[in-house]
């Protein structure tokens, strides 16, 4: 779907618009009264969130080639349908295909100071070529004050498709980015001294309490899958 049609259909003013930059890369920008983030089609992948008020709150990588066909470094990526390595002895790319696939927005509602937008992955040719032909992903991402992302897979054919039961339940969903006020200029997740000092996410597993000093939490919920 192009820019143009993209605006036509989902573009709401004032909250939600698109863009074509200058790599090729197609951009969703979000800006609602709680909170404004950035939203790339190849991957469904979001750069940028920035609750109102606060500090962003995602890591995006300067080193990112932020073109067609590349990953995005950094962000929220889809992982999908398998990670690292192709686990099977076939050949296919690091991580899976569905973070260098343009996905299709299929809906983009507002509901209060939310936006609820979703996300559709479907087999194409390039996941049928790799054996991946009866699934179907949809993924959903409520952006305000918190940042809520769930997917879901289902598989379709009746005779694994390409996606077993096994990573479906792999899938986690929802992901939940709560504001703790103030944040903080710290990273505390899962001991990655990987992550930049100045990145104010923590990644704290559900039912953990508050983190004192603020910031941001994340919960994690494995649920639903579809077979």
């Amino acid at each position: 779907m192009d820019v143009a049609t993209l605006n036509e259909k989902f573009g709401i003013h004032g909250v939600l618009s698109f863009e074509k930059t200058a790599s090729g890369l197609v951009a969703a920008h979000v800006t609602t009264p709680a909170a404004e983030a950035t939203i790339y089609t190849q991957g469904a992948h979001l750069t940028h969130w920035k609750p109102t008020g606060q500090a962003p709150a995602i890591f995006l990588s300067a080193k990112s080639d932020m073109a067609p066909g590349k990953p995005i470094r950094g962000g929220v990526p889809v992982v999908f349908p398998w990670f690292s390595q192709r686990h099977d002895g076939k050949t296919g790319p690091m991580h899976g295909f569905a973070r260098t696939t343009v996905w299709e927005l299929a809906a983009a509602m507002m509901s209060g100071a939310d936006l609820h937008l979703m996300w559709t992955l479907l087999p194409d040719e390039v996941s049928r070529g790799l054996g991946f032909d009866h699934f179907k992903v949809v993924y959903r991402m409520v952006i305000g004050k918190s940042l809520t992302l769930e997917m879901t897979v289902a598989n379709d054919s009746g005779n694994g498709g390409g996606v077993s039961k096994e990573e479906m339940t792999k899938i986690g969903a929802p992901l939940v980015f709560e504001q703790l006020p103030p944040p903080v200029p710290s990273w505390n997740g899962f001991g990655d001294a990987r992550r930049p000092a100045d990145n104010p996410v923590r990644k704290v597993a559900p039912g953990t309490p508050a983190v004192p000093k603020g910031g941001f939490r994340l919960g994690m919920n494995f649920g639903r899958t579809t077979t």
